[in-house]
């Protein structure tokens, strides 16, 4: 597949829903921790309750050791692993989705068969 090669003013803008983030704002003295997870947890379940679920993420010690994670909690499915040292954060996070990617490819339609 060959990179897009229309300028960035001609493509479509981005969609962001920023409604769970206004929602919880008023309330932060409370708990914040809490009523964000909540109102996210709502919020996926509303609108992407059908789709598989998948959550990515990476973290970078001081030390410089980098390590990308996964996690499909429909399926029970969680999977770490370190990365080469001084590896940047960033690598890190899309190192995270191309494994989930890669996890989902190679997998998710036995996973998906032996449900019905």
């Amino acid at each position: 597949m060959f990179p897009t090669l229309d300028p960035p003013w001609r493509r479509k803008k981005c969609k962001v829903d920023l409604s769970v983030s206004v929602s919880t704002a008023e309330s932060k003295e409370q708990n914040p921790t809490l009523l964000c997870a909540l109102a996210m947890s709502s919020y996926i379940l509303q609108f992407y309750g059908r789709y598989l679920h998948v959550f990515t993420d990476a973290s970078k010690l001081d030390s410089g050791q980098t390590a990308a994670a996964y996690c499909i909690p429909e399926l029970d499915i969680e999977y770490s692993c370190c990365l080469p040292d001084d590896v940047t954060i960033f690598t890190g996070e899309l190192a995270a989705l191309k494994l989930s990617l890669l996890w989902i490819k190679q997998h998710y339609k036995r996973y998906r068969c032996n449900q019905k």
